[in-house]
């Protein structure tokens, strides 16, 4: 029918954040990273199970026969990053691979003695460009994929999957900091990164 819902789902449900990624692996959402209202950025990563959905007997009817519960994933693993936001994430096979976006730190101070609304004072971000991949298949482990000639550190671009490499478009980066419209290509069997075409700063 192609409309809307809100589902009921239980357990340890996410707290509010944004810039965050989500990737579907099997039946299951994960979520990774993000920051709150706060901009305080987080590495956690939660699994919501969707269920399985069938069709029923009315004519172009999904139902999702589940419990759409979500749970908190832990991790000892020490080669896992730092907090991360603004990065983007694809599903290959049954892993997921995490690319860029910047693990951002923050201090709060307190603007107006009438409202007293506490906001975030942001330092300039330090983005990645590092791809890092989580694996479901090897006791939920994160590891760095070293590649060649990666593009600039950069932070909410594009990221696609298409056969056997992954498609890096625009973003901004820091030095100095701004929108870009370079495109990146990368060879998942080479591991090497090729340059499509390379961002040109407009004059002022």
């Amino acid at each position: 029918t192609w409309s809307w819902r809100k589902p009921e789902v239980s357990g340890e449900i996410p707290p509010a954040r944004a810039y965050h990624s989500g990737s579907f692996v099997g039946r299951s959402l994960y979520i990774i990273g993000g920051t709150t209202y706060r901009h305080e950025t987080n590495l956690e990563v939660y699994a919501l199970d969707t269920g399985t959905p069938i069709m029923s007997y009315a004519p172009h009817t999904l139902r999702i026969i589940g419990t759409m519960v979500w749970s908190k994933i832990t991790t000892t693993d020490s080669k896992a990053p730092r907090a991360r936001c603004g990065h983007r994430a694809v599903v290959v096979g049954k892993d997921i691979l995490v690319f860029g976006g910047q693990p951002e730190t923050t201090t709060s101070t307190t603007y107006g003695v009438s409202t007293q609304v506490t906001l975030p004072r942001v330092p300039p971000p330090h983005y990645k460009s590092q791809l890092r991949l989580f694996s479901l298949q090897e006791k939920l482990k994160w590891s760095l994929l070293e590649t060649i000639n990666p593009p600039p550190a950069k932070n909410s671009f594009s990221l696609s999957l298409l056969g056997e490499a992954l498609y890096v478009f625009g973003g901004q980066i820091r030095h100095p900091r701004h929108e870009t419209n370079d495109f990146h290509k990368l060879d998942l069997h080479t591991m090497e990164w090729t340059t499509l075409n390379q961002y040109v700063p407009k004059e002022e």
